[in-house]
């Protein structure tokens, strides 16, 4: 659809459309009654649609004024109000007093009114008669006779009605159109202002988007405000508050592991296992406190910054830092086949998912093994699916390892450190990207787990959907 069009007519199912179906629909059902109910009326003879029906029609309506001209302003302005309606409507008027009499000069004026009564050849002509009493309490004796093409023909008149239902539908649709934008262009901005707000734009406010009236709508932007300012304050006070507890939980364990680095030199051969346990347990609590602030990070906020990523950087990263880490351990990291496409989500969040992933499968799989890496592509998203030859999981909690601090006792213990968060934080990243994660046991021994992301090219940012 043109830019044009769309700006005119948002899309289909919205507010907008909605309400202008309604009102133009209400605005037809309206029109359609008038002219059934006025087609009616004139079969049923409640409306005299005849000849000499209209004629009196016109009388009445019409002769008022031009008694009233004749007392106001005299005989010759009434003759040219009769001259021009006889030339226009093709009606010929005769005026007479409450006798039946020709007029007086009104006001001492004199006219050329005719003092004589219609002619005999005007009584073929069709004709209606009517007495009527002027503002002035006189009475006239008023008759219009009906020239040839004096009066539309009667089907005219449902030519007429089907004239002004056309025009009811254009008034009432351009006044529909603008009635419907008014109400619903406020409600967009806000349907804006809080996909912003969700996907972690804490500064963001409504009525800096758009202007709100004091109405309803007007009075929810307002609340809507207060609301963004209430999780701004909280939210960065909830990180301020994670940042100090980081520091105050490790500061004391950076001096506990110095403690132990100048304990290593003057303490007899046989402690040695000791302050290697020290530290051992020191690092585990490290990696516990960051894993706990990390998954606090993720439940404090809505979503990350949805922004294009590299998967063969993230991958290239995780790759070097895992061979690292593996090797030492006489284990590797192998990548099968990799993809140089970008994806959608928040980079850090998709970094410290693939890494987690990564490291789970180097705790678990056998020594002198790999940990493998292999990347697939379809139309719309990219799967990563790390391998390990571990012990694998029970089927029944296969689910359950995204879970927070779940812990299989068959293949786990307190030696392969961490509390079982890692794979939560994986989740919660990758669902935040909008894609999915799951596990699967190898037939042949081990687990795989499935990351499937969405490539950038199918995701509208700014689109909670795509989130």
């Amino acid at each position: 659809m043109p830019p044009l069009l769309s700006r005119l007519f948002p899309k289909k199912g919205a507010l907008f459309g909605r309400i202008f179906v309604g009102f133009m629909v209400s605005v037809a059902v309206a029109s359609l009654l008038h002219v059934i109910l006025t087609a009616l009326m004139a079969r049923w003879g409640l409306l005299d649609l005849s000849l000499h029906g209209r004629l009196r029609q016109s009388l009445l309506r019409e002769a008022p004024g031009l008694i009233g001209l004749y007392e106001d302003r005299g005989g010759d302005a009434l003759r040219t109000a009769l001259d021009e309606l006889r030339e226009k409507r093709k009606i010929m008027a005769v005026v007479l007093d409450d006798l039946g009499g020709p007029l007086e000069p009104a006001r001492g004026r004199k006219h050329n009114l005719p003092d004589r009564r219609a002619p005999s050849w005007m009584a073929s002509l069709p004709a209606v008669t009517e007495a009527i009493r002027s503002h002035s309490g006189k009475n006239y004796i008023v008759t219009f006779f009906a020239l040839p093409g004096a009066l539309p023909p009667r089907d005219r008149f449902y030519l007429s009605l089907g004239c002004y239902l056309l025009a009811f539908l254009v008034v009432g649709g351009v006044v529909s159109y603008f009635l419907a934008r008014q109400i619903s262009r406020p409600l967009e901005a806000l349907s804006r202002a809080s996909i912003s707000l969700a996907s972690g734009d804490l500064s963001v406010r409504s009525r800096n988007i758009a202007v709100f009236s004091d109405d309803e709508i007007g009075q929810l932007a307002s609340n809507f405000d207060s609301m963004a300012d209430h999780v701004d304050r909280t939210i960065t006070g909830q990180n301020r508050l994670l940042g100090d507890i980081s520091h105050e939980l490790r500061s004391p364990l950076t001096r506990l592991n110095l403690s132990v680095e100048l304990l290593r030199g003057k303490v007899s051969p046989e402690l040695g296992p000791l302050l290697e346990r020290i530290e051992r347990e020191s690092e585990r609590m490290n990696g516990m406190i960051g894993d706990l602030l990390g998954l606090a990070r993720q439940e404090g906020t809505f979503h990350g910054t949805m922004e294009r990523c590299s998967l063969k950087d993230l991958l290239e990263t995780v790759l070097r830092d895992g061979r690292f880490e593996a090797r030492s351990q006489g284990k590797d990291v192998v990548l099968i086949s990799s993809a140089d496409v970008q994806v959608s989500g928040d980079q850090a969040g998709l970094a410290s998912a693939l890494e987690n992933v990564v490291r789970n499968g180097i705790k678990h799989t056998a020594v002198g093994s790999s940990v493998e890496i292999e990347v697939s592509q379809e139309d719309r998203e990219v799967t990563i699916a790390v391998r390990d030859r571990g012990p694998g999981v029970a089927e029944g909690n296969l689910e359950a390892i995204f879970r927070p601090f779940f812990r299989e006792d068959s293949s786990r213990d307190r030696e392969s450190g961490g509390v079982g968060l890692g794979l939560t934080i994986t989740k919660r990243a990758v669902e935040a990207a909008g894609g999915s994660v799951v596990a699967a046991n190898r037939p042949e021994g081990g687990l795989t787990v499935e990351i499937r992301l969405k490539k950038a090219n199918f995701v509208s940012y700014g689109d909670s959907s795509s989130r």
